[in-house]
């Protein structure tokens, strides 16, 4: 049992939502004509820069190009320098790391002279002991004078003074070992 609109609406004779229109039927809400409707269609999916020439456009290309180009060529230098800087910043903690390290390997062999003087009467340790001390007091004053040397001034005014006192106190030792075998 068919009811009366289902024969119509099965071959689109009547329209709806989501349904198809009717072949006579016009769309009542844009009553002008077909050519003025298709020129504003076209105008408004043309672009920003429709009413330039193509001569024109191909020059704004071309500068577009070459300031990208000038952008990339800026950030590239900027990187450039921070990549020296950074280089030349490692160059100079690699070298107060390598001063550092001698100073501390002096100073080990400084005590191994010291207990050689102590337990043998060793002069040939005494001498060696005096000559890394100047060499510990000389890569010290190079720390200092480095770059980096003002952020390490204490740590290196720590260990100067402590070497000082050392050396002071290896000197009364030596001083005290030379009296001893006079008066023997």
């Amino acid at each position: 049992c068919l009811k009366p609109w289902g024969y119509a609406m099965s071959y689109g004779l009547r329209s709806g939502p989501g349904q198809r229109q009717m072949a006579g039927e016009k769309n009542i809400s844009d009553r002008r004509p077909y050519d003025e409707r298709r020129l504003l269609a076209s105008e408004s999916r043309r672009g920003l820069l429709a009413d330039l020439s193509v001569g024109m456009r191909i020059n704004l290309l071309i500068a577009l190009a070459f300031g990208a180009l000038a952008a990339l060529g800026g950030s590239y230098l900027a990187g450039e320098r921070r990549l020296d800087a950074s280089l030349e910043h490692l160059v100079e903690r690699d070298t107060a790391r390598d001063l550092a390290v001698g100073v501390e390997a002096l100073a080990f062999r400084m005590q191994q002279d010291t207990k050689s003087f102590l337990l043998g009467q060793d002069s040939t340790a005494a001498t060696r002991y005096q000559a890394r001390a100047a060499k510990v007091a000389a890569m010290l004053g190079r720390l200092r004078a480095g770059p980096s040397g003002k952020e390490l001034n204490t740590h290196v005014d720590t260990v100067n003074d402590g070497m000082l006192q050392h050396a002071a106190q290896f000197r009364r030792v030596m001083e005290a070992g030379k009296s001893s075998t006079a008066l023997a």
